[in-house]
C-alpha cells in the first residue's frame, strides 16, 4: 500500500486552517459584536417591516412617529431623567360583514361598526411612542 505524500488535517481539506492555528477574538471584538447584534434585534423589533409582516399590510400602511430621544441618559443635561418611553400601537382593521358592507374596527378587531364613505378602506397600523415619568 502507497501513502499520499502529506495528510492534511481535517479543516485544511475544507479551506480552513487548523483549529489550533485560529487566532480567538479578544474581548474587545466580542464585546463590539454583541451590541452591534443586540442593536440590530432592537431596530428590527421597532421596524415598520416587523409591524407590516405582523398585521399582513403593505409598508406604506405602516405609520411610526421617530423615537423621541430626551428621556436618553446622554441627552442634555447628562444623566437620568427619570422617564422613558413605550411604544404604543393602534390598528384600523377594515373588512366585509356578511352581507357585503364595509366593516371597521379601531380596537385590534375587538368590535366592529359600519364603515361611514369618509372611513379608510385599507387596515392600517399607527405606531406612536408614550411618555413616562416616574420610578425607572
Amino acid at each position: 500500500m502507497m501513502k499520499s505524500k502529506m495528510e492534511l488535517p481535517v479543516d485544511a481539506k475544507l479551506g480552513m486552517p487548523p483549529v489550533s492555528s485560529r487566532r480567538r477574538p479578544t474581548a474587545t471584538e466580542s464585546c463590539f459584536w454583541l451590541l452591534a447584534i443586540i442593536l440590530l434585534c432592537r431596530l428590527g423589533w421597532y421596524s415598520k417591516i416587523r409591524y407590516a409582516v405582523e398585521y399582513g399590510v403593505g409598508y406604506s400602511q405602516v405609520t411610526m412617529d421617530s423615537e423621541p430621544h430626551d428621556c436618553d441618559w446622554l441627552a442634555p443635561p447628562i444623566g437620568s431623567k427619570g422617564c422613558h418611553y413605550e411604544m404604543r400601537k393602534r390598528t384600523v382593521r377594515t373588512a366585509l360583514d356578511a352581507s357585503g358592507k364595509s366593516i371597521i374596527s379601531y380596537d385590534d378587531g375587538a368590535t366592529w361598526q359600519l364603515n361611514g364613505a369618509s372611513g379608510p378602506t385599507k387596515t392600517e397600523v399607527f405606531l406612536s411612542w408614550q411618555k413616562f415619568v416616574g420610578d425607572e
